[in-house]
């Protein structure tokens, strides 16, 4: 089983267990979890910050929050690499990363740039905390979201034979 499958089955699980609006308003919840459980297994990945109607920004670990509020933030995803392409993974699934590098219609939004550097896992955490996402993703989800990831990841990692990092 390779990264694609694992993260296509992931995304999966996330819908067959109706999970609501993951990506209008818990996106950054979502990629965090997701890349704290990554690291636990050693497998690479980086963390995109799409951001709208302005050039492509980039986020620096010692950021100020008030920086952040104003870069115009739309969606927060993770980039990976499977041996040969880069891909991008959201709660909906993949999304082929040459698609959303540069100005894209894609995810329903009008335009979108994403983020040329990777974020920390330690930034997303502070943006999480302070900006003020939208209200539609209800937080009550979080503790369940976070034990279904955990779950679903640690079973289909365990399962698998191949290095998930060559």
């Amino acid at each position: 089983m390779d990264i694609r499958t694992i993260l296509d089955g992931l995304a999966q699980e996330i819908y067959e267990k109706k999970f609501k609006n993951i990506n209008e308003g818990g996106c950054g919840f979502f990629a965090s979890v997701v890349a704290i459980e990554m690291q636990q297994y050693n497998i690479p990945y980086e963390i995109k910050i799409v951001c709208g109607f302005h050039n492509e920004y980039a986020f620096e670990e010692n950021m100020d929050i008030h920086d952040i509020f104003h870069s115009d933030i739309w969606h927060v995803l993770l980039s990976f690499h499977d041996g040969t392409n880069q891909f991008c993974f959201d709660s909906d699934g993949i999304k082929e990363y040459a698609k959303c590098r540069t100005k894209t219609k894609g995810w329903d939004y009008l335009d979108a740039y994403i983020s040329k550097d990777y974020v920390s896992l330690k930034l997303l955490c502070k943006i999480n905390k302070w900006f003020n996402w939208n209200t539609v993703y209800d937080t009550n989800q979080n503790e369940r979201l976070r034990l279904t990831v955990k779950r679903y990841l640690r079973k289909a990692i365990s399962n698998t034979s191949l290095l998930l990092n060559e």
